[in-house]
């Protein structure tokens, strides 16, 4: 929740190949910045295969969360960046 810049949910992904790594961002020019940036991992890394295990959608965390979740389905959750100032 709140995954910046996308550093540490990228590295999560290369960390845990078999996991999915979904960061959840309510900035909108942030989580294009960071789909962006794992496009282009995802093609510099065709062959491979890598950054098929991470993305990152645009929500309110605070009020979209249990839409996208159902109980007991997520193994762990990283508030990373949260703002503390929400603003509508």
């Amino acid at each position: 929740v709140g995954c910046g810049f996308g550093g540490y949910l990228i590295k999560l992904a290369e960390l845990f190949p078999e996991t999915l790594s979904l960061g959840l961002e309510l900035r909108d020019k942030v989580k294009e910045y960071v789909r962006e940036r794992i496009d282009t991992l995802r093609e510099n890394h065709r062959e491979s295969g890598l950054y098929r295990n991470v993305a990152c959608i645009r929500c309110n965390a605070q009020k979209d969360f249990p839409h996208y979740f159902r109980k007991k389905q997520l193994k762990k959750i990283f508030f990373l960046f949260p703002d503390p100032h929400f603003k509508a």
